[in-house]
């Protein structure tokens, strides 16, 4: 069930195309949160963001770290999904 904290915030998930990430990403769409999810290889952001549109909303992002244009794209995002939800507590 969606929840009302969550509807019309962003969750960025790095790493989001499988495991863990990915088991983080859907909870969040399921509880109402847009999901942008982030890794290094299309072909997984793809597969992960078909999974992750079955649920709710989200998009997917191909974004090697070490590429600093890259970096640069996604920054804006990034800031708002940190403005909506807060950074993770491992990064505060």
């Amino acid at each position: 069930m969606p929840s009302a904290e969550l509807k019309g915030k962003v969750a960025w998930i790095t790493g989001g195309g499988s495991g863990i990430g990915l088991a983080g990403a859907k909870e969040l769409a399921a509880a109402g949160a847009h999901v942008v999810i982030s890794g290094r290889t299309q072909r997984t952001n793809d597969s992960a963001l078909a999974e992750l549109k079955k649920i709710g909303s989200a998009e997917a992002i191909q974004l090697e770290v070490s590429d600093r244009t890259r970096r640069r794209e996604g920054t804006g995002r990034r800031r708002r999904a940190c403005r909506d939800l807060g950074p993770h507590p491992a990064h505060q």
